[in-house]
């Protein structure tokens, strides 16, 4: 997977040494600025540098110094990583630059921070650039939301049934395998305890389903509900288990580690809450 993310550093010559500034400006693939960026762990990256300088007659170089953080702490990770060399501004003031760069390999979400400094043309010391802070995530977590759901269906705990059209939901899970079973385009008028309900449907949709009082079973629905913000509600009462989801999760899925680590959140609580009886 190759994530752009744009940087832009500012160099001003007031001195022999160059001041520099990095800052995070936005995701090539996307318009909107976000304070952290999400990639798969073990896997390269591409950091698109977009170097500025006030002086023509400008060279500098960059490095990254890498912190894995915790709370208040900050672990060495990487040091003096190699970034750009002798850039030269005679004919621009702007340098493209794209960096290649991977986070270490991890078990469980793991924020690291890019801490960049810059040294001028003629030597001297480095000087603090600024930073960029991203989240790793295990770059198996596919094949956990695979082996999940497999497990699940092997010792009971639930089988996934997708009901109705739900085009983005079956994409979604065909692309990273996860076994489930379509059982048509209406939700069985008599749900199985051994089965979880899976769909995309309307606010409407969803309010018919649960006020009829055959609903007994646990259901999971993707709605598109402007009345709420996007989050994750649940409802559970006597023989009946509802999450309705309105965060945007299945598009690009298979291509998004935080979106597959919020359903592998959800399709785990879903196993382990209580099957109905009669």
């Amino acid at each position: 997977m190759r994530t752009f993310l744009i940087l832009m550093a500012l160099f001003a010559a007031a001195t022999s040494h160059a001041q520099t500034t990095v800052r995070v400006v936005r995701l090539v693939e996307s318009s909107d600025a976000v304070p952290v960026f999400h990639v798969w762990g073990g896997q390269p990256v591409v950091l698109a540098l977009e170097v500025a300088a006030t002086d023509p007659g400008l060279k500098a170089s960059v490095r990254a110094n890498v912190y894995q953080l915790a709370g208040a702490i900050a672990a060495p990770s990487s040091k003096d990583v190699p970034v750009a060399e002798k850039l030269s501004f005679e004919h621009s003031l702007a340098h493209l630059k794209n960096w290649r760069w991977s986070a270490p390999a991890v078990r469980h979400p793991t924020v690291f921070e890019l801490r960049f400094a810059a040294q001028s043309n003629d030597g001297g010391d480095w000087k603090p650039a600024g930073s960029a802070r991203l989240i790793a995530y295990p770059a198996d977590l596919g094949a956990q939301l695979k082996d999940l759901a497999t497990a699940a269906r092997a010792n009971g705990a639930g089988r996934l049934a997708v009901f109705g059209a739900s085009t983005d939901l079956k994409t979604a899970f065909r692309d990273l395998s996860i076994p489930f079973e379509d059982v048509g385009e209406a939700l069985p008028d008599e749900m199985e305890p051994s089965s979880i309900y899976i769909g995309q449907c309307s606010r409407a949709q969803l309010d018919s389903i649960v006020s009829q009082a055959r609903f007994k079973g646990r259901l999971m629905i993707f709605a598109n509900d402007p009345t709420q913000p996007p989050g994750v509600y649940r409802t559970d009462s006597s023989g009946s288990s509802v999450t309705k989801v309105t965060l945007p999760l299945l598009l690009d899925l298979a291509h998004s580690p935080q979106k597959q680590t919020a359903l592998l959140s959800l399709l785990q609580h879903a196993f382990q809450t209580p099957k109905n009886t009669p």
